[in-house]
């Protein structure tokens, strides 16, 4: 004998939901809250009898749906909404979607997997105030926005513009033949993570461009752009963008942000002969073999973690921050300026390092420069030679140890 399994339903009059609280109760089919309760992250996760929604108050966090295959609509009441949260939609059944009024962002990743999305509409009062990596990953049946009675925007082609025409704002994930010809001429801004993980944009000259988002290529499929004269460089602007070979124009480029190149694994050399600051992880785990940066001054947290350059001549970098060349398998030497602060664990797991030069002026070696608390081998590094100058003070616990090295000068 087979029994039915039964439905339940949750009516709240509690003041907080905690995180995942009701997270696979797959038999939970009706939930009533009110514009009071605040909805912890992931709260209705995986509870996959759940198939319609009235969200009464103004913020949808992290994973709140993620996983609720069912769902077929959300119903949003607030006047003034103030946000999204990464993932809160994820892998549900909704089929279109109005975003409710109010300025906000929508997380990375918000909607994605949602295959049978295909409508998204803005409200009258809708203000979308950013985006880092699209929200609608993999939603492949996303082709258009709608608008409805929103004057802040305009859609051209399905693509979602500002109102005066000057800034690409989104574009749908299933959207295909992207080109900047696609664009009305007036565009000269692209928004953040415009074009994140679309495959179809190959090739982009930002020759005229004014402003360009943080993540806008990230993950895309593109495989040269023309930076057409920027001076900055965005947070994530290609990282995870495995088919780029190609950049040209970054002949003005002051600035590299975090995680900028991040994972670019078909990207060998690169030339940014005016840039002074490396964000965090800017180049780590992408492929490069040769890097020219002349004028660099400043590298963030694992910069060039795990890349494959073999050789690096850094001559006014005085900034470095921690781990900055962690991990580097074909690194033998390096020469950087006159560094003045550095964090820890700088040279570590790099095991074809030998030399390394300090330029006149450095003041201090940090903790750990050289060792790997976690080595279990004789040594963590084939590190042979050091040269320091005499202006050297400090230098930090084990920033030596356990290497290879026969000999250094130690002035003072």
């Amino acid at each position: 004998m087979h029994r039915r399994r039964r439905s339940a339903a949750v009516s709240f009059s509690l003041r907080f939901g905690g995180k995942n609280a009701f997270a696979k109760c797959t038999s939970l089919s009706e939930v009533t809250t009110s514009a009071a309760t605040d909805i912890g992250e992931g709260l209705f996760s995986g509870c996959t009898a759940l198939t319609s929604f009235e969200l009464k108050g103004d913020i949808l966090p992290a994973n709140t749906f993620n996983g609720c295959r069912n769902l077929r609509s959300v119903t949003f009441t607030s006047g003034e909404f103030r946000g999204i949260g990464e993932l809160a939609l994820a892998n549900t059944g909704i089929t279109g979607i109005t975003l409710p009024a109010g300025e906000y962002t929508i997380g990375k990743g918000a909607f994605s997997s949602d295959s049978r999305l295909a409508r998204v509409t803005l409200s009258a009062g809708t203000v979308i105030s950013g985006l880092s990596e699209t929200p609608f990953a993999y939603c492949t049946s996303f082709t258009e926005f709608e608008l409805d009675g929103n004057v802040n925007y305009t859609v051209h082609d399905g693509m979602l513009i500002s109102a005066d025409g000057r800034t690409l704002v989104a574009v749908p994930y299933g959207k295909t033949g992207i080109t900047a010809s696609s664009l009305p001429e007036s565009v000269v801004a692209l928004s953040s993570g415009v074009f994140s993980g679309m495959k179809g944009v190959t090739s982009w000259d930002l020759t005229g461009y004014t402003s360009v988002g943080a993540y806008a290529f990230a993950g895309s499929g593109v495989t040269s752009v023309n930076l057409g004269g920027l001076t900055d460089i965005p947070d994530g602007l290609f990282s995870g963008c495995r088919s780029l070979t190609t950049l040209t124009g970054a002949e003005n480029v002051r600035t590299v942000g975090a995680s900028a190149f991040a994972s670019c694994l078909a990207l060998k050399s690169l030339e940014l002969p005016a840039a002074e600051t490396a964000g965090e992880g800017a180049f780590r785990s992408s492929a490069l073999t040769s890097v020219s940066l002349p004028e660099l001054r400043t590298v963030g947290d694992s910069a060039f973690r795990a890349t494959k350059l073999t050789s690096l001549s850094l001559p006014k970098l005085s900034v470095i921050g921690s781990s900055a060349f962690y991990g580097m398998p074909s690194l033998t030497d390096i020469t950087v300026g006159g560094v003045t602060s550095m964090g820890t664990t700088v040279f570590v797991a790099s095991p074809k390092l030998r030399t390394v030069t300090f330029g006149e002026g450095t003041t201090l070696i940090g903790s750990c420069a050289f060792f790997d608390p976690n080595a279990t081998t004789a040594a963590s590094s084939s590190l042979e030679s050091v040269t320091l100058p005499a202006s050297v003070k400090t230098i930090g616990a084990y920033a030596f140890a356990n290497t290879k090295i026969t000999s250094i000068e130690i002035p003072g």
